[in-house]
Order: C-alpha cells, then structure tokens, then sequence
C-alpha cells in the first residue's frame, strides 16, 4: 500500500505534488491588527483564496492550492522558529565543553521557501554575527519548488547562506553531517505513506494490503503475508516498546462478532507509518547530531476508516471532494495521514543505530509540544493580535503538535 501512496503522490509525470498542487502564498502579510477577530482573519484568507484561484482559472492553471501555517502566518511563524533557533543554538555554545560553530539548519521539503526566508530575515535582523557563518539547507525533491526556492533566496540577498539539495529525504547517502544541526520538517510527515495491516480474525496473523488493477484499470484492495522488510521491522519495533497492534485494540463487540457466522475474515485494520520509520533512521545516520523539529497533525477529521486512517479529498469547482478509500485515480488526490506523536516519540530513539545508543544518554531529551504552547513562548503575540484581542497564531491548528529534542 505504501507504495501505491507513494505513486500517486510524488511520480514525477503524473504524482498529486508534481502536477497539480500550489502551495498559497500571499502576496503580502495577513494584517492582524486590523481584522476584529479570528472570524475576520478566516474571511480575509477567504477572500485572498478567492483571488488567487480566479487568477489561477484565467491563467489556464488546472491545479489545486492548499496553505500551511507557515505561509498563513507569514512572517511571523518563521521568526518564531528563528527565536527557537537562536536560543538553543546560543545555550548549546555556552554548554560545557562546546565549541561555536555556525547556526546550521536543514529543512526537508521546504515549499515556497518561505520558511527559509522568514528565518533568515530574523537572523540577519537580530542576529548579525550568527547570520554571517550561517547555513540555510533544503532538501527538496521538486524541481519546480528547487527554482522557487533559489529565486526567494535571491530576492531576499540571501543566496551565500543558502544551498539547496536535489533529493527526497528519504533517499539521502553521502557523508553525515557531523556539526551539531537543526533538522527541520513543517507538515512533510503526514504526507509520507502508510502501509495497511490487517490481521487474520482466527489466527490475528497480520497480513500487508495490497492494491490490485485490472485491464480496465480498476482498483481492489487485497492482502497477503508480509513482504516488506520496513515493515516488519517497524511492526517489531512497535511491539518492543509496548504499543497495541491492530488485532490488540479490537472492542468487546470486534471480538464476539468474529465468532459470528458471516464475520469478516480480517480485523484490526490499521495503517503504520513505514516511510515515517525511514525517515527516523536516515535522520540518525546522516545528521547524527542533530536537533529534531517536526510538526504535523495529531488528528484529523473525515478519516478513512481504520487506526491513524488517512483523509482522502480532491477540490473540484472550489468545493472539496471527500473519499472513504485511497484506491483512488494517482494524481488527483491528495492523501495524508495523522500523526501519532508519542509512538513518533518512541520510534525516533529505538531509530537510533546501536552504537550511537551511548552518546544518546547524554544527547538532549525530546519533547513533544502543542504548537499553540510552542507559538505563546516563542510568537510575535502582538502582530498576530486582532483589534479584539483574539490571537489566531494561538487559536487555529489545535490539532498541530510538534517533536522537538
């Protein structure tokens, strides 16, 4: 299954993020002070989407826009990662024993570079004599997004700080990054693909789900025995550090039914986050000092059904189309996953290789925060404040969480 999410999002022809998304970005920052309340804020950004569809229809742009925290509370959402930035990055040079190297940051999947540019406005603003040594990184897959990127380093003056890496995350060798770093991913995790299981309801052996395509190209789900290596090392790994599987978080009704006639065959469907358990292990081995920031949804509403099941929609004539299945049309969907942050939590140190395992003892522990606490410590709450004292940069994504270490 991961792989057919894979397809159907990221093929370079025909993949949902290659031909038919833009990401919103507004021409200028949303103005706070000015609106009455977060319901003004909502119709302002209403209004803004409104226009940037209509000039997306006259230009003959069949695609699809979607926002991020980052671009709605530009540029306030970046300067309050540059001020989480700079204060670890100043308490870790006074740490004893430390060295001072440069600010270093790696942004996987960066967008528009708008986060980019946010951050180092506020370094260069601030900061001056870390802005001069520091290193801006992206690690982006698109091509399209690559030249976005370089022209809104360029625009801000801050090409030199910049270096841009034509590659997945997922798929990054080479030599590690030994410096201490930041590693940096706004809404990439939910994105990654999922593998579906499903266990035997007699025997609750687990079983892979499958997708099928006949001649005419339709889609049927199916299963069989494991087959992939992530996979069961993932299931494993889940199973070691105690969390439930599908079969074990089955309700009392889930376990008579199954010695009912005509019961399903299979149950405790369930969707696990093979690539997510990747990307923990390429973090470890290429930066292995490194500083996690990741944020995504815990929750989302209009789910598929089964455990951390993903949300599966299309807009079409401005209205969003929802589905019950990801064997949908590849390229025409966007598919994403919630997040479960403490098994996340869990999985980022059972990620780390075994000889790093005593270095980790001294290594800064992680946390997982709400990004409303995160955004109260580390926000602009005055320029984000509207004229009745309502705070949106607080208020909206309730259900963002973030893994810090």
């Amino acid at each position: 299954m991961a792989d057919w999410i894979d397809n159907a999002l990221y093929h370079p022809t025909y993949g949902y993020f290659s031909r038919n998304v833009v990401i919103f970005q507004a021409k200028r920052p949303i103005p706070f002070n000015d609106l009455l309340d977060n319901t003004a804020v909502l119709n302002h950004v209403e209004v803004l989407y409104e226009e940037h569809d209509a000039a997306m229809d006259a230009a003959g742009r069949d695609q699809q826009t979607w926002h991020t925290p980052v671009e709605m509370f530009h540029p306030y959402y970046g300067q309050a990662l540059a001020r989480y930035f700079l204060e670890r990055h100043a308490a870790a040079a006074t740490a004893p024993g430390a060295g001072h190297g440069p600010l270093v940051v790696y942004e996987a999947g960066a967008g528009n570079g708008t986060l980019m540019a946010d951050v180092l406005d506020y370094v260069a603003a601030t900061a001056p004599a870390v802005y001069a040594t520091m290193e801006y990184h992206v690690i982006e897959i698109s091509g399209q997004l690559r030249d976005k990127q370089r022209a809104r380093a360029a625009a801000k003056g801050h090409t030199a700080r910049v270096a841009i890496h034509a590659s997945s995350v997922l798929d990054m060798h080479g030599p590690p990054e030994h410096r201490p770093c930041f590693v940096v991913g706004c809404e990439i995790i939910d994105n990654l693909a999922h593998d579906l299981v499903v266990y035997d309801a007699q025997t609750l052996e687990p079983y892979q789900g499958v997708v099928l395509v006949d001649e005419d190209n339709n889609f049927e789900e199916a299963y069989e025995p494991l087959a992939s290596p992530d996979l069961v090392e993932l299931l494993e790994q889940r199973a070691a550090l105690g969390f439930p599987n599908g079969a074990q978080r089955r309700s009392w009704w889930d376990r008579v039914r199954a010695k009912l006639p005509l019961a399903p065959n299979v149950v405790g469907r369930e969707y696990l986050p093979t690539r997510l358990w990747q990307l923990l292990k390429v973090l470890h081995r290429q930066f292995p000092q490194h500083r996690i920031v990741l944020t995504d949804f815990d929750q989302l509403p209009g789910a598929v059904p089964g455990h951390l099941g993903p949300v599966v929609q299309t807009r079409h004539n401005g209205e969003m189309v929802p589905c019950q299945t990801p064997l949908v049309l590849p390229g025409w969907f966007d598919i994403f996953f919630p997040t479960d942050f403490t098994l996340m939590q869990a999985l980022y140190h059972a990620a780390r290789p075994s000889h790093m395992q005593e270095v980790a003892r001294d290594a800064p522990p992680t946390r997982i925060v709400t990004q409303t606490d995160f955004l109260r410590k580390y926000g602009d709450l005055k320029a984000t404040q509207t004229s009745s004292g309502e705070n949106p940069l607080t208020a909206f994504y309730q259900n963002v969480r973030l893994l810090l270490s």
